[in-house]
């Protein structure tokens, strides 16, 4: 953190970084969900679309509460310096 008056400067962390990687896979993953559920109701037409959209969903969920996590975390430490 660099201090320069009255205006306050935060450099990105690793968890703000580490949190994009995961949007970006997140979003990898949820176009290879969806092309598989188009592919799976084109063959089976079955509710195993409904398990794939699920788990997409479930890894977003988990990457967004670790990011709150690791924001936290990481903005306290540098408050305590």
């Amino acid at each position: 953190m660099l201090n320069l008056g009255a205006q306050t400067v935060i450099y990105p962390t690793r968890g703000i970084m580490f949190y994009q990687l995961l949007l970006v896979f997140s979003k990898i993953l949820k176009a290879i969900a969806y092309f598989a559920m188009f592919e799976i109701s084109k063959r089976f037409q079955t509710v195993s679309i409904l398990l794939i959209l699920k788990l997409s969903f479930d890894f977003i969920s988990t990457s967004k509460a670790f990011f709150n996590w690791t924001a936290h975390s990481e903005i306290r430490m540098v408050s305590d310096c």
